[in-house]
């Protein structure tokens, strides 16, 4: 968000940031005391809602809205929000905005959300959105020290009344921000849900929960959104984005419903009782305990509080099953600067890769009915992908040719990439191996262990570890599966070892099923294995110059590092 808000700062005209939070809710409780007297049940008291909004445009501008327990917080008031800030904007509204908000599935990370944000791109409002999600332990950083600057004010003063509240922390935080009490939030979630008999708007968006990072673009005429893990990832997923919105609705925009107060002794009453609960008498026992702090503050603040009352009962009398029209209809905002249309083709590559249905933490985001997990394991599988699409870290089994145990493949795992006019043309791999069977036994990284003789490394007894790495060039290998991951164990997966099996003759797959498996725990590398032999002192030493091969398909290297996996100069230690 730092580089996105100096944006803000530099460049007005086209960028605009919001962060939207909520303050701790212990400290809008009215009435405030700094010591509340014992006559007084403070689980009667009202609790009000504190939203913090940053608005980031060449200045900061901090906006607070208020909320009483009538208004629900969920992806209503996010919206709501959001919309008041944009509608009323001085001027054209810039290109681009940006957001962060928490990671919460009741406010911001949910498909109401989404949606919204996607008619301001197709409305051309925007031509650009991107959404940040911070992670668990996070700071806001500018609205964190707003409503730390908030609760040292409340610390030591004490507050009757919600204007007398906004009065109080008023002057605590410079520049001054704007507050605001909301009465009613709009109902986007029926408007995008499809409440009103036209159906939903919007597609079923999957798998959202693996991602932090969202942007939402119009391309071609259509409105794409791209998610990514983190901010630092490099790649929007998937490539050629998802169009999740299928239309915007025309019929008019209500008001969410209205909650009503409940008291803690009526709540308790109607559930011994086995009753519906009788919000009159909520109202009233609400009544009785705030009347009891008149005498501690201002006659402005007890006739603020009955004006509350005088509108809580006519909440209650009114009728709340019908459509509650918007006191300020809702209009979506006209930009003129932001009316041509971008027409550009992707920015990633189409990529045909297979999706990494082993960590889920990478999931790719869709749309449509959600797969469960047999599902989306036997369609992603289905497919091997283009080696272009290889990275550092991920694992490939390689095609064995002439391996001396038999073993139809090699597993490794790609440690550096080497391209050529982006193409990619060879691979730098660190193997794994196993002694028992190449589809059910355990692979463990390669390493070769010498002794150092003399100096410091003889007196302490340190090994000296070397991986066991080769350089494949992809014209010369057969890589069958790529982009999968070990168990925990260090076994295949399932799924891996049935695109292994449809890729191997059928031979070769019937006399690796019927062989046993070797129940044995410790890996021994047998001399000979992966051509490599045991001296005396017990290590192994590599006497080939290619990986199982004479061919030119690899050549070897080794890589020196100490116990901790810190890469070594061998020459330090002679």
């Amino acid at each position: 968000m730092y580089k996105h808000r100096k944006k803000c700062y530099d460049n007005p005209n086209k960028y605009l940031g919001l962060i939207i939070d909520g303050m701790d809710q212990k400290k809008t409780l009215l009435p405030h005391f700094v010591r509340t007297p014992k006559n007084l049940q403070e689980e009667n008291f009202i609790q009000f809602h504190l939203v913090g909004c940053m608005v980031f445009n060449g200045k900061m501008l901090p906006r607070v809205y208020f909320t009483a327990p009538n208004i629900h917080n969920d992806a209503n008031l996010t919206i709501t929000i959001i919309h008041d800030v944009i509608s009323h904007w001085s001027g054209n509204l810039p290109e681009v905005l940006y957001l962060q908000l928490d990671n919460t599935c009741r406010e911001n990370k949910n498909q109401v959300v989404f949606g919204y944000l996607n008619m301001l791109v197709e409305l051309r409002i925007f031509q650009k959105v991107k959404v940040g999600f911070l992670l668990v332990g996070h700071t806001h950083d500018h609205i964190d020290q707003m409503f730390s600057r908030f609760s040292v004010t409340l610390r030591r003063k004490e507050v009757g009344s919600l204007p007398s509240l906004i009065q109080c922390i008023k002057k605590s935080y410079m520049p001054e921000p704007a507050f605001e009490v909301l009465e009613e939030t709009v109902d986007m979630r029926r408007f995008i849900l499809g409440s009103y008999g036209e159906g939903k708007c919007i597609e079923q968006l999957n798998d959202i929960s693996f991602q932090h990072q969202f942007r939402i673009k119009k391309i071609d005429g259509k409105t794409l959104i791209w998610g990514k893990k983190y901010s630092t990832t490099t790649e929007w997923a998937p490539s050629s984005g998802l169009q999740f919105l299928k239309f915007i609705p025309d019929h008019p925009i209500f008001a969410s419903k209205i909650l009503l107060l409940q008291s803690v002794g009526e709540v308790q009453n109607a559930r011994r009782q086995n009753r519906a609960i009788n919000y009159s008498d909520c109202l009233e026992e609400i009544k009785k305990c705030i009347r009891y702090t008149y005498e501690y503050f201002d006659i402005a603040d007890s006739v603020w509080w009955e004006s509350f009352f005088n509108n809580q009962s006519d909440l209650i009398s009114t009728t709340i099953n019908e459509d509650i029209p918007l006191k300020n209809p809702f209009t979506w905002p006209q930009n003129v600067s932001n009316e041509h249309e971008e027409v550009n083709i992707v920015e990633q590559k189409q990529s045909q890769g297979i999706i990494n249905s082993s960590q889920a933490e990478e999931r790719e985001m869709y749309i449509g009915s959600r797969r469960s997990r047999a599902q989306r394991e036997a369609m992603e599988d289905l497919y091997r992908g283009s080696v272009q699409d290889i990275k550092e870290g991920c694992m490939i089994a390689v095609l064995a040719d002439g391996d001396p145990n038999g073993y139809p493949f090699w597993v490794a795992k790609v440690i550096k990439v080497f391209t050529e006019n982006e193409d990619v043309t060879g691979v730098e791999v660190h193997w794994y191996a196993t002694n028992t069977h190449p589809f059910n036994g355990v692979y463990k990284p390669e390493m070769v262990v010498d002794k150092k003789n003399g100096g410091k490394r003889k007196r302490k007894g340190t090994n000296i570890n070397r991986r066991r790495t080769d350089i494949l060039q992809l014209k010369d290998v057969d890589i069958l599966v790529y982009d999968f991951n070990l168990t925990k164990r260090g076994t295949l997966r399932f799924k891996t070892t049935e695109i292994l099996k449809r890729l191997l003759p059928e031979g070769t797959v019937l006399t690796w099923d019927s062989a046993e498996t070797s129940r044995r725990s410790r890996r021994l590398l047998k001399p000979g294995i992966l051509g490599m032999h045991v001296d005396s002192d017990g290590a192994l030493v590599d006497d080939r110059e290619e990986y199982g091969t004479s061919s030119s398909a690899s050549s070897h290297s080794s890589e020196d590092v100490n116990s901790d996996g810190v890469q070594e100069n061998m020459s330090d230690f002679e």
